[in-house]
């Protein structure tokens, strides 16, 4: 990214209009105070053997020891185009859409991340939002059902509009259509129906992987990679 590192927790406040810097956990001249190089740019392949990380725009770089640190990315799924919310590009991609259409929101996805979502973005633009969950409740990781109910009530309140046991299969003249033969408008849509590992540069560079990347008790990829 082009961004020193940020809380990823507060990327709604980027949707709701605040500069990205207000998320940022340092000021860049913090990690020069501290000997900390920042580089942006997108790292593309290990050199094992020359002990180089080559990056996407040409640049290379030398290391003695290595710690690939890259995270998650964002799912999506493939039957319609929709947004999704990871990095501060993401909330900005999202608020720009929000701005350039009076469309309504849908949000696939009734976790943790896509409840707050919605509350931001009823709360901030006060659009018409939908919330769509396979589950027959809401959170139904951390909520029993009883509670689950009490919170879709206090956010029907709020305006939000929260359709759970449902699940989306296709989208057809602006329409989401649920495996239940029921449609619904589709609008500006945004997925949040979890994460896998970023793990595409240690494939890339021989690093063993199966759904992540694979390490030894000491978190230890192969030699001088962790």
């Amino acid at each position: 990214e082009s961004y020193p590192p940020y809380y990823r927790m507060r990327l709604e406040e980027v949707i709701s209009g605040k500069d990205e810097s207000t998320i940022f956990i340092h000021p860049e001249s913090w990690y020069a105070e501290k000997g900390i190089s920042l580089v942006y740019g997108e790292a593309a392949k290990i050199d094992r053997d020359g002990k180089k990380v080559h990056l996407a725009d040409g640049r290379e770089f030398d290391y003695d020891e290595l710690i690939i640190a890259t995270g998650s990315d964002a799912v999506s799924l493939p039957f319609a185009e929709g947004y999704t919310l990871r990095t501060i590009d993401d909330a900005k991609k999202i608020r720009a859409a929000i701005l350039s259409s009076d469309a309504p929101v849908s949000i696939i996805g009734g976790g943790l991340l896509g409840l707050e979502l919605a509350d931001t973005i009823k709360t901030a633009f006060d659009r018409p939002v939908t919330v769509f969950e396979t589950s027959e409740y809401i959170l139904p990781l951390q909520l029993d059902r009883d509670s689950a109910v009490y919170l879709k009530e206090a956010m029907a309140e709020k305006g939000i509009k929260i359709v759970t046991g449902i699940k989306m299969v296709a989208e057809r003249d602006g329409k989401l259509l649920a495996s239940d033969g029921s449609e619904f408008e589709k609008g500006i849509l945004i997925y949040s129906v979890g994460s896998r590992p970023a793990k595409a540069i240690a494939e890339n560079s021989g690093v063993k992987c199966n759904r992540g990347i694979l390490v030894g008790n000491n978190l230890s990829s192969c030699d001088g990679i962790y």
